[in-house]
């Protein structure tokens, strides 16, 4: 497979399945040939982990959009995920039922304790799609004080209740661009018709 992408001189978009990568050494090997890559969506990665990623981010040092379906590992967080690309700018996940979403939200927002207030945390990406387990009680009043605090134009910032794949997630989907997004296109199976923005 490394022969065949080094030969794609022009290739930009790039889409795999972690699990196929029993060994990490596999998966290093496999990222040692993407430093051409731009777009990245990785499905079933449900074994990935922090090292994994920081493996990604040494050798695809020109990825704008990264795409990864199924996190489980709770250490692979949007923040750390955006320490590690410096180029993003759009970032998706899609997390596991068994992530903690207390975790998601709270990485997402910014606390002042002075003013006792709670806003969400601008990532500095032109998108941001997550999608999760719906949030808890506390967590769901948390998230209104958010949306309630929190300056922006319509369309900026969504959080909501959806069905992905007939399933009850939340998506958190920040968009300062009204422009139609790579991981919109069919190219990358968008998955949600933004009907608010």
């Amino acid at each position: 497979m490394i022969e065949d992408i080094l030969r794609m001189k022009c290739l930009s978009l790039f889409e795999i399945y972690f699990r196929l990568f029993d060994d990490p050494k596999d998966f290093e090997k496999l990222c040692t040939v993407l430093g051409r890559i731009q777009t990245i969506r990785i499905d079933c990665c449900d074994k990935m982990n922090f090292s994994s990623l920081k493996v990604l981010s040494v050798y695809a040092g020109n990825l704008k959009n990264i795409s990864l379906v199924g996190i489980k590992d709770e250490s692979i967080t949007t923040s750390v995920i955006l320490s590690h690309f410096k180029t993003l700018a759009s970032l998706e996940i899609i997390f596991e039922d068994s992530y903690n979403t207390s975790l998601i939200f709270h990485d997402l927002m910014k606390f002042d304790n002075a003013s006792s207030s709670v806003t969400f945390k601008w990532p500095k990406l032109q998108y941001l799609n997550i999608i999760c387990n719906r949030p808890n009680f506390e967590e769901g009043k948390l998230i209104n004080e958010v949306k309630r605090n929190t300056p922006r134009k319509p369309g900026q910032l969504l959080m909501r209740h959806v069905h992905f794949y007939d399933d009850p997630r939340y998506q958190i989907l920040v968009r300062l661009s009204k422009k139609l997004h790579i991981f919109d296109s069919p190219l990358c199976k968008g998955r949600f018709e933004l009907n608010n923005l």
